[in-house]
């Protein structure tokens, strides 16, 4: 029973000294994020005003609008919250979905006036419901995918794997799951045999402009496409740090049969979400500016904007945090800005 004790007690000890370490290591490591980064952000003049605010706790993203109404992708499969533009009034949309075609919470909601189609990048399928009818699955596209838009009523721009690229990678191809046409991009993409993983970053399509935009998670690159896949051009975020992904694979085992693949060391994250509107990209950088404070910075998911024409720099605004609360989502529309919190959605005037 003593030697019992002595040991818990060593372990305990083991176990208090790592958590010091920890912090001390901690506290003397400069953030990456909030060092000098070398560059700079114009922003003094642009400035948001809250038009509405309310709590909800189940939106995830803005995924379709009419002139009377927000419609929000919720954590629950096929069902769409529905607000006023002051976040007052509130109800659900429900469509019926077949549960083993959603699988692993991740999925792709896409709303018109007619229905919903739900694409599930682990099931490799499409689910179409219109709430009336039994809800139609398209098995497409055959391979897994990680980002997908929608440019058409039933044609998408996808990035997943494709059995005619014969190496570990993701490529863009251009996809119809009823038609099952595929057409493969042409020179897009660079083979790393890493997965797709050094290379991921947010897809996003301008419905005016009908142009694809891809920015760089790890790295400060974009490009911009046309819906045929063809490059018009590549550019640069206003950052400096040219790559910072892992070119190493870790295999997790997450059960006896399954394997989780992951970055083999921690990825310095330079850009997050983006979405266009109207002919501009506006992207959310990870990184201060020289000439912002540590505290601005931190208070706010920092958008940057370019020009969809020439990739050039425009300026950047700033989305403040609310009730204390860091914005998850956020979606572009005309002179607004419409954000999604952990609790609450805001309506955002761009001045």
């Amino acid at each position: 029973m003593h030697k019992m004790k002595k040991h818990s007690l060593y372990i305990l000890f083991t176990l208090v000294s790592a958590a010091i370490l920890v912090g001390i290591l901690a506290a003397i490591t400069v953030n990456p994020t909030f060092q000098s980064n070398g560059f700079n952000r114009k922003a003094d003049a642009y400035k948001l005003e809250v038009l509405a605010s309310g709590h909800r706790n189940d939106a995830i993203e803005l995924i379709h609008t009419t002139p009377r109404n927000l419609y929000f992708k919720t954590t629950t499969p096929g069902k769409i919250l529905v607000t006023d533009y002051q976040i007052k009034e509130s109800h659900y949309l429900t469509y019926p979905l077949p549960e083993n075609e959603i699988r692993g919470g991740f999925y792709y909601t896409f709303l018109s006036s007619t229905g919903v189609q739900v694409l599930s990048p682990n099931a490799r399928s499409m689910v179409y419901s219109d709430s009336t009818t039994s809800p139609q699955t398209y098995s497409f596209p055959r391979q897994p995918f990680s980002r997908v838009v929608k440019i058409g009523n039933s044609s998408f721009i996808f990035r997943g794997f494709d059995s005619a690229v014969k190496n570990k990678d993701q490529i863009f191809y251009k996809g119809n799951p009823i038609s099952g046409d595929v057409t493969l991009e042409r020179n897009i993409s660079e083979i790393r045999n890493d997965m797709g993983l050094g290379n991921d970053g947010y897809l996003t399509y301008d419905t005016s402009s009908r142009k694809i935009a891809f920015v760089h998670f790890y790295k400060n690159e974009f490009f911009v496409a046309d819906t045929n896949l063809n490059i018009l051009y590549r550019s640069y975020t206003i950052d400096t740090l040219k790559s910072s992904a892992n070119k190493k694979l870790a295999f997790v085992e997450t059960s006896k049969n399954d394997k989780l693949v992951t970055n083999g060391a921690p990825d310095r994250i330079v850009n997050g979400r983006s979405d266009v509107f109207e002919g501009k990209l506006y992207n959310q950088s990870k990184l201060k500016a020289d000439n912002e404070s540590n505290d601005l910075f931190g208070r706010n998911m920092v958008l940057d904007i370019y020009s969809l024409d020439d990739g050039k720099y425009q300026h950047s605004v700033y989305i403040p945090n609310h009730r204390y609360e860091k914005a998850i989502s956020f979606k572009i529309l005309k002179q607004k800005i419409v954000v999604v919190y952990p609790t609450n959605i805001v309506v955002y005037s761009l001045l």
